[in-house]
């Protein structure tokens, strides 16, 4: 493997093992604690709450460059304050393994918005820290464990821990996942992180990051690319579900055949986004996802003709997650390369936030638009978004490499 190879293995491991973390407790929360929680009879208005977890993944800019001063103050070392963020992460769910459901559901709610803003916080500096890693040659590569890390986080915290509830209970599922959390501890216990880039003043919270970034027509540019680029997929990725339990799927079909296959195919459609990424390049890599994003959204169209066995499903949806993590993979790396050591933490985080929110909005008006147009017409739509993106990147470029000229 090309590129893997250029990186030490004890970064790889670690930048896996906190990607992983990031969404162990999130999709334990998320996934499993809704469906548990459910069954205990948990009125619908309350679990909505859980869902704020997302919330401050979505604004977590807004103390990114608090993140970039403390460690500017430390000399750009990561190392300790990802320690102190993880012994948190750790001590937390091991207090909630103690609480009892649907006893304590105030304390287990508040725990978990808590939880939320420690782990959107170990998110902002671990993505700083994946940038001081990497060189621009591997950051296509380290940007494909990331999100591959995420969606085996998801796997593992909102399936693997939803069976160990229901053979062992909430305590040992809990400690199933306090384990793996504990991983990323130790492995940061023994990690040498290397003499920082970080040049940003230490005696000041440079709130003008957020505001400055987005200046310039370059910016402005990448801006509109990051708006559309992902919109088609993130609209069809919406429909999975709902289109098959209309067609009278049973949920633990659709939640082995479309979550867990279908999210193993994201995982191995992001790492080898990676790997072409840094074979091909950024640009061939943006220009040829678009039109193959747009081809792949039609295969929605075969469960809604009635080509419904567990193949053609797992065909259909597995195209989706297998486009979806190399668009979130290519992304994910040009927003590193738009990055400064200046105030890493808050240039990523403000890329990524607004990323976020846009994948939100654009699943939300997937299902509005299906009620109105029906399955037909939103995936036609998701389709032509995609042709659009292609025709917007072919500009994109050309007018990148004029500015620069």
């Amino acid at each position: 493997m090309i590129g893997i190879a250029s990186l030490p293995l004890c970064q790889i491991l670690l930048l896996g093992s906190l990607y992983i973390t990031q969404y162990l407790g999130l999709g334990f929360f998320m996934e499993a604690l809704v469906a548990i929680l459910r069954r205990e009879g948990v009125p619908l208005e309350q679990l909505g709450l859980v869902y704020l977890l997302a919330f401050f993944w979505v604004v977590r800019f807004l103390w990114s460059p608090f993140v970039d001063r403390f460690i500017a103050q430390r000399g750009g070392e990561y190392k300790g304050f990802l320690l102190f963020i993880q012994f948190i992460l750790v001590l937390m769910l091991a207090l909630i393994s103690f609480l009892e459901i649907p006893q304590h559901l105030p304390l287990i709610f508040a725990a978990c918005l808590l939880f939320g803003f420690f782990s959107a916080t170990q998110s902002i500096a671990t993505d700083a820290l994946a940038f001081k890693l990497l060189s621009e040659e591997n950051r296509g590569i380290g940007n494909s464990i990331k999100v591959s890390g995420n969606l085996l986080g998801h796997i593992l915290g909102g399936g693997a821990a939803l069976v160990i509830y229901e053979y062992w209970g909430w305590s040992v599922s809990l400690y199933f996942i306090v384990l793996l959390t504990l991983l990323s501890f130790i492995q940061l216990l023994f990690f040498q992180e290397p003499q920082s880039r970080l040049i940003q003043r230490a005696d000041e919270v440079n709130f003008k990051a957020i505001w400055e970034f987005w200046r310039g027509a370059r910016q402005k540019k990448w801006l509109y690319l990051l708006f559309l680029y992902p919109t088609g997929i993130c609209m069809s990725y919406a429909l999975i579900t709902p289109i098959l339990v209309d067609a009278g799927w049973g949920l633990d079909r659709i939640g082995f055949i479309v979550h867990t296959l279908g999210t193993s195919m994201g995982v191995a459609g992001a790492l080898a986004t990676g790997w072409m990424i840094r074979v091909w390049g950024r640009r061939r890599m943006l220009l040829s996802l678009a039109p193959i994003q747009a081809l792949g959204v039609l295969m929605l169209f075969l469960p809604l003709w009635g080509y419904q066995s567990e193949w053609i499903v797992f065909l259909s949806a597995g195209t989706i997650y297998l486009l979806y993590s190399p668009v979130m993979t290519l992304l994910s790396t040009l927003m590193m390369d738009r990055i400064s050591p200046k105030s890493p933490a808050t240039e990523y985080a403000l890329q990524h936030s607004l990323l976020l929110l846009l994948g939100f909005v654009a699943v939300a008006i997937g299902l509005i638009l299906a009620g109105k147009i029906g399955y037909h017409g939103v995936i036609l739509l998701s389709s032509l978004l995609c042709i659009l993106s292609f025709f917007y990147s072919i500009q994109f470029y050309k007018d990148i490499f004029h500015e620069r000229d």
